[in-house]
């Protein structure tokens, strides 16, 4: 195997440390000299000052352990290789499939330990550099490659949204689209926000308090697997292994899961009251949990509890409370008095929609006021109708533009300091005062110099505007450094949020807005910009909670960051292959009378959002005089929100409350909704505060054992189930008829329908709108 050090002189050594701390069983063949740890003051070992790591990672380090193995690599290529290809392939069936990586994780875990036993552990020379097939037990470090690999696959919309909307364009819209536009449309905007991304690691990574806690699931459940002694201590009279526990979780969700999954569908949200009277829409509207207020928020479906937000078992207590804030006041305050009110017509509509709808409360036809070149036919617009939204899809733009200037000013407030050091740090080649423990171990690796990630951003952009006008996209260069401009002014802030609450701020509306207002009625350009837009924040951040990954796990950078290009390569070749074959194989793909059901529901959504925001967007929804104006000012709201509670925490210092205030976390707390709804958010509310304010005060060794090693069983137990259902049950055709599967969708609720309506031939909403 290859070394990826410096001089372990770097890091303090001991020769004991505590027996919580010790190597993995599968590794206890090395001395304890080669564990490395630091010293606090009265000899102590120093830990990590946040509990939450210190519950999951150990503040220890072997440097001589092999990570840059055959076996890692070998699995990491294979397990992305097949992962891209079954999320790819199944993205385009109905419904879709989404997979997360701990599957992935567990499926390698007995593949890696059958090629420590079976591989030869001869030594090889190869033009002078040493290496073995087999350099002893399989373990952690080697594991975490796969993780990192294939976690990068799934990371936002299957790391493919490209993909969805050239099919969208190809089938949907009518719009050629060539093999090469293909490859060149996904490579450009996965890759292109790696660079900067790493070029913010000193910022998003080496500080202690960017926690992650996303990663710390993934972290929780690769130690559990290889480290039989960390964290093994009896938990408030819990003796069960942490590893035993974590297969016994995984056992008892999956049995669970199949029933709301497969057996009685209507559990995933289980509003009963408006089974009782599933014609009274009132009711509907207050109690319903697909269209409506959802006032009594129920649901025994783990997908649905972690399906917007993720795991509520990783976020901390507070972020929780500032979530469920947000939610109440939003969904059950605001939304509620907007909407019986009849403000913006919304009492025509569905209480929650994602969907857009016409004068008479239909859908809105977007094909009536579009030309043949997909451009908007302006008379036809003015005779037919404006465009309305549900109250919620409405008060939803706002808030999100009110989250994007709250995240700028709260990090200015809150985070300027840490950002001016590190800065400093970065010319100045000192070590980073906000560095932990695990900071300081990684000392004993070489770093990845900044200019490998200069170097990648500035191929990766060169080939972009290459991809740009060879394709005639329609976007300008200029368009394109706009985009980067939004994403290098905003991901640092967007990351800090994520690194601390595990919350992030979708870009798209935004990107939408800028694009609507520079290319009115330009379907092709305005789609390009968003994509490229929204997809380098949310890869970006993948791409930082991964080296997080590897920062906890103790994988040399270099060693890291091999692992993400060969995640990109490998996922873009394979996706794009994978699409393009099917496309050409798979018949009647894109069609309602597709085999096997191939019907690509989410490129066909993607390409009524292109016909929306391309043809209609924000011109006509928010310019001055239009119906929803008013949430420009949502601007202005976000911005000067968190100075007024800045000021207000300076001048009571001793009040807790202001200090655990964040507008950011507020505003974008119902950043899903519609389609989610108060079902998803209250209820992970719920769930997550049981565990990390209730379980943490009264019962906090359990929680230090066993929270995050639960979270990662919840989600494993999801994606079991959901591969074993799709496979064995839906793909094949088995379906169950039955009131507990029908009645959720024959309610008011699951009809969305409205409290008011106009007869035959009737309109409401103004005279005018152009």
């Amino acid at each position: 195997m290859m070394s990826e050090k410096t001089d372990p002189g770097s890091v303090s050594e001991v020769g004991t440390h505590d027996v919580n701390h010790k190597n993995s069983d599968s590794d206890s063949s090395k001395k304890d000299a080669n564990i490395h740890d630091v010293e606090a003051d009265g000899g102590e070992i120093e830990d990590s000052p946040y509990e939450e790591v210190r519950a999951i990672v150990p503040p220890v380090d072997d440097p001589e352990m092999p990570v840059n193995t055959f076996r890692a690599w070998l699995l990491g290529i294979i397990s992305t290789f097949i992962f891209s290809g079954i999320l790819q392939f199944f993205q385009l069936h109905s419904p879709p499939i989404f997979l997360s990586s701990n599957l992935v994780i567990i499926v390698t875990l007995p593949v890696g330990h059958f090629m420590a036993r079976v591989l030869p552990t001869s030594t090889y020379k190869l033009f002078g550099w040493e290496f073995t097939f087999n350099p002893g037990p399989f373990n952690y470090k080697e594991h975490t490659i796969t993780s990192i690999m294939t976690t990068l696959v799934y990371a936002f919309d299957n790391g493919s949204l490209a993909s969805d909307v050239y099919v969208a364009f190809d089938k949907f819209l009518g719009i050629p689209i060539s093999p090469g536009f293909k490859f060149m449309f996904l490579l450009t905007t996965q890759a292109l926000s790696f660079g900067f991304a790493g070029m913010f690691h000193r910022f998003l990574v080496r500080p202690g308090f960017c926690v992650w806690p996303g990663a710390l699931p993934n972290c929780s459940m690769i130690y559990a697997f290889h480290n039989k002694s960390f964290q093994n201590r009896i938990a408030n009279g819990w003796k069960i292994h942490r590893m035993k526990f974590f297969w016994l979780a995984v056992l008892i969700a999956s049995c669970w899961q199949v029933v709301p999954s497969f057996l009685f569908t209507s559990l995933t949200t289980f509003a009963f009251i408006t089974w009782i009277k599933p014609e009274d829409v009132t009711l509907n509207q207050v109690f319903g949990a697909t269209s409506g207020m959802d006032l009594l928020p129920l649901t025994l479906d783990w997908n649905q509890i972690s399906g917007y937000l993720s795991s509520p078992l990783v976020v901390p207590s507070w972020a929780i409370i500032n979530i469920l804030v947000g939610s109440v006041f939003f969904l059950w305050v605001v939304s509620p008095a907007l909407h019986w009110q009849n403000v913006w017509y919304g009492r025509y509509f569905p209480f929650s929609s994602s969907g857009t709808f016409d004068n008479t409360g239909a859908a809105y036809n977007t094909t009536r006021v579009m030309n043949a070149d997909f451009s908007i036919n302006n008379e036809a617009y003015a005779d037919y109708s404006p465009v309305f939204l549900s109250t919620t899809s409405v008060l939803s733009y706002g808030l999100g533009f009110a989250s994007i200037t709250s995240v700028l000013v709260h990090t200015g407030l809150y985070h300027r300091d840490m950002l001016w050091n590190a800065f400093k740090a970065a010319f100045r080649h000192h070590d980073d005062e906000e560095e932990d423990i695990h900071g300081k171990l990684m000392h004993a690796y070489k770093t990845v110099p900044e200019w490998w990630y200069g170097l990648i951003f500035a191929a990766i952009f060169g080939v972009s505007i290459a991809f740009l006008y060879v394709y005639d996209t329609q976007l300008p260069w200029w368009g394109l450094i706009i985009s980067i401009l939004i994403n290098l002014v905003l991901l640092i802030p967007i990351g800090l949020m994520k690194a601390t609450t595990n919350m992030t701020i979708n870009t798209g509306a935004l990107s939408a807005l800028i694009a609507g207002f520079i290319w009115p009625g330009n379907l092709m350009n305005n789609v390009v910009f968003k994509v490229f837009t929204l997809v380098a924040t949310f890869q970006g951040l993948a791409y930082v909670q991964s080296m997080k990954t590897g920062h906890y796990m103790k994988i040399p950078p270099r060693v890291t960051f091999v692992a993400q290009c060969l995640s990109i390569v490998i996922s873009w070749v394979v996706q794009t292959a994978v699409n393009i074959w099917a496309m050409g194989n798979v018949e009647g793909i894109c069609t309602p009378n597709a085999v096997n059901n191939f019907t690509c529901p989410l490129a066909k959504g993607y390409a009524a959002n292109a016909i929306f925001w391309g043809l209609i967007g924000p011109t006509k929804l928010f310019k001055p005089g239009s119906m929803y104006n008013s949430m420009l000012w949502f601007f202005f709201i976000g911005a000067g929100l968190p100075v007024v509670l800045y000021l207000l925490a300076k001048k009571f210092p001793k009040n807790k409350v202001l200090k655990k205030i964040h507008t950011p976390v507020i505003f974008a707390s119902t950043s899903a909704i519609p389609p989610a709804t108060a079902a998803n958010y209250i209820s992970w509310g719920i769930v997550g505060l049981v565990f990390n304010m209730a379980i943490k005060r009264r019962y906090r060794d359990w929680w230090a054992k066993y929270n995050y090693l639960l979270s990662a069983a919840l989600d494993s137990a999801l994606a079991i189930t959901t591969f074993f259902v799709f496979f064995c049950l839906t793909y094949p055709g088995v379906t169950l008829d039955w009131w507990g599967n029908n009645i959720a969708s024959m309610t008011a609720d699951g009809l969305e329908a409205p409290l008011d309506t106009v007869a035959q031939g009737e309109t409401f909403g103004p005279a005018s709108w152009i």
